[in-house]
């Protein structure tokens, strides 16, 4: 899978249930991506955040202030919109309120019409041990398995871009466990993963493993804001 992106600029308040929101500005950001995953570091308002769930159909987005002069996938030029509902964000418990795990995993694969059964999906992430008490467990009481329960929610729905929220260094420690073990999972598909963290952060390497380093940038007041032209 390849996303090239040309002069790709946005101005957004990106915000996820596990780490909060700010508002923050991706600036004239030009890059080509391939399957694997690639960790955007910089600040919390560097345009990490903002550039990769600007990708993603979640959050709360300003998507007037997203302006890009190309982007091509997978070698055809296409809008955001195409990228969007390729798109999954993870770590977003509230999204699915009082249901249940096993029950929003059929419906995923209804609606995909995937040919994965929840038995093939759950065996994918072995790792963790999706049990019984699990797949009948309410997504609001799920809490830090809300990383990889989401991610095989994602891949139920046959999502191809899966976008993480800003990690600080400290977030990173404290969950490395369930992060890099979904990313490995995550990885052995034909999929992109963006993982906006902090410059601090003890990140992986290996083949699949990409850092890309953010610009840091400024906050925005939205009222003023103009992109130059």
């Amino acid at each position: 899978m390849t996303l090239t992106l040309k002069r790709y600029q946005t101005c957004a308040e990106p915000q996820n249930d596990m780490v909060g929101k700010i508002t923050c500005v991706c600036d004239e950001f030009s890059y080509s991506f391939s399957s694997g995953t690639y960790f955007l570091t910089g600040e919390v308002d560097s345009g990490a955040w903002s550039f990769a769930d600007s990708l993603t159909c979640a959050g709360n987005k300003i998507s007037q202030y997203t302006s890009y002069e190309e982007i091509i996938l997978n070698g055809k030029h296409v809008d955001l919109s195409d990228v969007q509902k390729m798109s999954f964000s993870i770590g977003q418990y509230r999204t699915y309120g009082e249901k249940k795990f096993e029950s929003i995993l059929k419906h995923a694969l209804k609606k995909s019409q995937s040919t994965y059964t929840v038995e093939d999906i759950c065996k994918k992430f072995d790792f963790f041990g999706i049990d019984e008490w699990l797949k009948n467990q309410k997504m609001s009481l799920v809490n830090t398995k809300i990383w990889y329960l989401s991610a095989a929610i994602g891949l139920a729905m046959d999502k191809k871009i899966f976008v993480f929220p800003w990690l600080s260094n400290r977030t990173f420690r404290l969950y490395h466990g369930f992060l890099l073990n979904t990313i490995q999972i995550l990885n052995q598909e034909d999929l992109l993963v963006f993982i906006p963290c902090s410059d601090k952060a003890d990140l992986p390497t290996g083949e699949k493993y990409n850092v890309v380093r953010m610009n840091s940038l400024y906050q925005v007041d939205f009222d003023n804001f103009m992109f130059q032209t």
